[in-house]
């Protein structure tokens, strides 16, 4: 998504579908979740995190083609501040789902 958005905001602008997105797909856009399946090595993250806030990112692995391992690893070798990973890791997921808070 992230590396189509010239392209998404450009059909947006369309006026059919100006009036249906009142606020603008930007808008729309941010408050959907990514995961980390395809995400774990350092490039896409600047790109991401400026389209979308960290609490939109969840850890995801697209097994069987990558592991929890290999997608942890790379996200530990990313960048990310300490926070924005336990974020990533865990934080986000609880939010949205609370009965996993003791899980």
């Amino acid at each position: 998504m992230p590396y189509l958005m010239t392209r998404f905001e450009a059909l947006a602008s369309r006026p059919d579908l100006v009036q249906r997105l009142p606020r603008g797909l930007l808008y729309e856009v941010r408050k959907l979740y990514y995961d980390t399946a395809s995400l774990y090595g350092p490039y896409p993250w600047p790109t991401l995190l400026k389209l979308v806030p960290v609490s939109q990112i969840l850890f995801g692995t697209d097994f069987p083609f990558s592991s929890a391992g290999a997608v942890a690893k790379g996200l530990s070798e990313a960048g990310l501040k300490a926070s924005d990973l336990q974020a990533i890791e865990r934080e986000n997921a609880v939010e949205l789902f609370p009965r996993l808070k003791n899980a």
